[in-house]
Order: structure tokens, then sequence, then C-alpha cells
């Protein structure tokens, strides 16, 4: 019983699988192979517990198989192996891969029967049809759900299909608390039946989608089932044809809240920001300078006074920054203090331009506006963290003959 693939496709495929062995069950760690001699294609399907993801991959298959190998071993194999085609054979208690030319030949222990769901010739029906691209910016979302267990509420990512027109939008919804986000993209098609609809994924599968759909490739989503999805990724150029299943989350963000504090945000801001995303990123290393280990950390003191930029740090044991941000600012004085570590996060969605926006009354929000995405940080409530003072900068200038010197050096 054999079957011959392509070794690039067979290391994708696996690589793929890899991302969801990390479950309890004692079967996540196993990737359930499946050759069908008459459809002449081979089914790669792993699952941990929660989510299953599955490759359909064409090939010259001789007979039905059907095996459950270590995923993780079995990639590492394949990503040492040479380009060219890999033959699975499958006989007595192992399974034989061989790559084309001869000169690797592997055996790889199989284990026995396991509970792997496959996805193909689950009961589907079509909710959506996205662009890859467009995808992965509703993906980008899951940056901002909570990573901590104890807000299971906040560990997901809302997708809501809204017609505010002729067409309809696709909006992800996001928070951990301290920040919220909403990314929108267009879709290629929705049924009737899932307009106004939504979904909440659990901010792991999300962040699958993102690790695994390619910018050119298309995506549809489907419902299958009370409260399961399959999400399957294709692309005729490259041969891809990928599925990912999961259950739908049963806790869900407070979606009306982002929505209603990003609003308000909006509305109520009288100051407004645009610099660099080049330039904002640089100030963000800067005041990461000095962050001293964990217990003395460096935040981000932003400041707009009589229309200029200014940002500090605190003082920490390596010193204290102060510094003015090229840019363009309106509005009456402003100031707060924010976690770097979150302004970098919204600054990693920017176009090339930043565009912010906060009201001047204190303890109040700033709003990020980037391309259809939305991102409103909280400022940080500490009484330790005081106003930083400025003085006027004054430009200094290199003496004459030092400037010339210069010039030649760097000619």
């Amino acid at each position: 019983m054999t079957a011959t693939l392509s070794r690039v496709n067979l290391f994708e495929a696996l690589t793929n699988a890899a991302r969801v062995t990390n479950g309890a069950l004692a079967s996540a760690k196993f990737a359930r192979i499946e050759a069908k001699a008459a459809d002449r294609i081979v089914m790669i399907t792993t699952f941990n517990g929660q989510t299953a993801i599955e490759s359909i991959l064409a090939g010259d298959v001789g007979d039905d198989m059907l095996a459950y190998v270590d995923a993780q071993t079995l990639l590492k194999l394949v990503t040492a192996m040479p380009e060219g085609a890999i033959t699975l054979t499958l006989k007595n208690n192992g399974l034989t891969m061989t790559t084309g030319d001869g000169k690797h030949k592997n055996d790889l222990k199989i284990g026995s029967d396991m509970e792997i769901p496959v996805i193909t010739g689950s009961t589907m029906t079509e909710m959506a049809r996205v662009a890859g691209i467009e995808l992965r910016r509703l993906a980008r979302a899951v940056k901002f759900a909570s990573v901590d267990e104890a807000k299971p509420a906040l560990m997901a990512v809302h997708i809501a299909f809204n017609k505010p027109g002729d067409s309809v939008i696709a909006i992800a919804s996001a928070t951990d608390g301290f920040a919220a986000i909403q990314s929108l993209a267009p879709v290629i098609s929705c049924a009737k039946t899932a307009t106004g609809k939504a979904i909440t994924f659990p901010a792991s599968f999300v962040s699958l989608l993102l690790d695994t759909v390619r910018p050119d490739d298309q995506v549809t989503i489907h419902r299958s089932g009370e409260n399961r999805f399959i999400v399957s990724v294709t692309n005729d150029k490259t041969g891809k044809n990928l599925a990912l299943a999961s259950t739908e989350s049963s806790a869900v963000p407070p979606v009306d809240s982002i929505a209603t504090m990003i609003e308000s945000t909006k509305d109520g801001a009288d100051v407004n920001i645009e610099v660099d995303t080049s330039d904002l990123d640089n100030a963000l290393d800067i005041i990461g300078a000095y962050t001293s280990g964990n217990a003395d950390l460096a935040y981000l003191f932003l400041t707009i006074h009589d229309g200029t930029i200014r940002y500090a740090s605190n003082q920490t044991e390596n010193g204290q920054c102060r510094a003015i941000l090229d840019g363009i600012a309106s509005g009456p004085n402003s100031s707060r203090w924010f976690n770097p570590n979150m302004v970098r996060k919204a600054v990693c969605l920017m176009p090339e331009k930043t565009k912010a926006m906060m009201p001047s009354k204190p303890k109040t929000p700033i709003l990020f506006m980037g391309d259809n995405i939305r991102v409103m940080l909280a400022p940080m409530d500490n009484a330790a963290l005081k106003d930083v003072k400025f003085e006027e900068a004054v430009a200094v200038e290199l003496p004459l003959e030092a400037k010339v010197v210069a010039e030649a050096a760097a000619a």
C-alpha cells in the first residue's frame, strides 16, 4: 500500500498539522494519514480536542491505506529530506518513507486506531466567502484578545456579517479589557441566512487562521451543525486544499460595549495626531531601552502641548528620556501615560502614517485609526506616574570645520 507525494506539499501539510498537536488528548500528537486510490488523494488530519485541521494532497496513490503517525516526528523527517517525490508505504506495523532518489529511507512506528475526526464528508452550509488577504485582516483582531484564562469571555474573536449598504462587511472585534479593536473587511459573497449573523471563534482558532491562510488564498466559512464551523482554504495556483474545524466559543466578548466605547471616543475626540509610523515605532524602541528588568519597566508618557507632540519615559535605573516626536497635532493640550507594549501592538497595524485621536478630558482612551481598523487603548491609571516636565528644545549644529569633515567622511 503506497502513496507518492510532492515533498513541498507534504511539508506544508505537516507544518499545518503540527499546529494542533499540543492538546491534552493522547491522540493529539498523532496525524491521521489516509490514502484513497480512487480519488488519488491523501488526507492528513490532526485534532487537539477542540480544533481539527485537515489537508488534502493530490498524489500517485496505489492502494487505500490508513495510518496514525507521530506528527512532529514525521514533520522533522520531511523537513530534512531533499526536494522531490516522497513515497509512503504501509506494511506490517510500520510506515516507510522513501525519497525519490532512493537515498533516504525511514521506518516509522504507527499507532493503533484513534478518535481523530475527519473533516471531509462533514455536513456543511456555506456562510461566506472571503479573500485570503481580507481574512488575515479580520484575524489580526486576535492580537487584542485576552490570554488570561480567568477571563474566558475575552479569549475570543467575534466576527459579524453586517450589511450597512449594498454589500456585506465582516467586522472582527476583540478586547483584553485594556484595549479593544474593530477590524473591517469586505466579503466576496455572503448567504442571506448569514447576513446579520455572527460567529465567536476561540482566540486560539483565529491565531491558527492567521498562521495558515496566505493573502492569495480563497477562504470559505461553513456552518456544520449547531455550534461547529469549518473554514476551507484553497488556492488553485498552489493546489492548497486545507480545512479547519472548531466549535464556537461559549463565551462572547462584550461586542456592544466595544462598539460604544470606540464610537464615544471618536465622537468626543478634540485632539488629533498624525505621525510617520516608523517614527512612532522608533520612539517606542527608545522607551523600551529604559526598561531595566521585569520589575523596573519604562512606560510611555505622551503629551500634546501647543501643537507639539512630546514623549517621555518614567525614571528607571537606566535613566529617563524626553523627546519631541515629529508630526502634526491639533486641539487642546493633553497628556496620558500608556503601556508601550499595547501601543506597539496598535502601531504595527497602522499604514505608513499613524492617525490617532483622543478627548482632551483626562483619563480617556486614545483611538488609532488605520485602513479599515480601529484600535482603542485605555491610558494607565497609576498614581506613581507623574506628568513629565519638558525643557524647550534647542537646536545644536556642528562647528563648520567639524561639519565639513563629517560630510566628507559620509561621502
